[in-house]
């Protein structure tokens, strides 16, 4: 993904979308969001009362929370409530879901754990030592189940890590992110076609 967030990647992905309202009978909506036949990062928008449902190249999320999730989720300025829209999701994408292991949340809670440590007991040198093994076997491991394998092995000079299995550092999937900023510029795209709908 480089240096682009999930935002300016999704504009790019949608850059020449179209909308096709395939039901739109009051909150009993789907619409289709593609680039001409192409099913590149295509995606549903699809409502019913007190649900809604996206769905499409990018996975499958299905939120409850109002009886017209248009009104829920509408965002005149494109901002996103990841946090709160996720505790309202029923169903979530089985390969890639609402959140991911965050490897740099746990190095730098391991890295800070380490480090206070050592701070108490100004042993500089053992500090430092133990770092360059610490940096090895733990904070280099490829994946989330080697990290905390190798934490709970780690021992140096008197010191080992303690309550760890209760850090849980998580991140929102960008597949997550993607699908929220799909659901209010889908919705944006729908007000700007029928005015008329937002007024009533």
């Amino acid at each position: 993904m480089g240096n682009k967030s999930v935002a300016e990647m999704f504009a790019t992905d949608v850059a020449e979308h179209q909308m096709k309202v395939l039901r739109a009978d009051g909150v009993n909506r789907h619409l289709r969001f593609m680039k001409g036949s192409s099913s590149c990062y295509w995606f549903d928008l699809i409502t019913w009362p007190g649900a809604l449902c996206i769905d499409g190249d990018c996975g499958t999320y299905v939120f409850k929370r109002l009886d017209d999730m248009f009104l829920f989720f509408r965002s005149k300025r494109g901002a996103i409530n990841e946090g709160y829209w996720a505790e309202k999701v029923v169903a979530q994408c089985r390969t890639n879901g609402i959140e991911e292991f965050d490897q740099t949340a746990f190095v730098r809670h391991a890295v800070e754990y380490y480090r206070d440590y050592w701070r108490e007991r100004r042993a500089w040198s053992d500090q430092l030592e133990g770092f360059r093994e610490l940096r090895m076997d733990v904070l280099e491991a490829d994946n989330e189940c080697r990290m905390y394998d190798a934490l709970s092995a780690f021992r140096w000079k008197g010191f080992e890590f303690q309550d760890f299995w209760e850090w849980r550092p998580r991140r929102y999937t960008n597949r997550f992110i993607w699908n929220l900023h799909a659901i209010v510029w889908g919705i944006q795209q729908f007000d700007a076609a029928q005015p008329e709908a937002i007024a009533a």
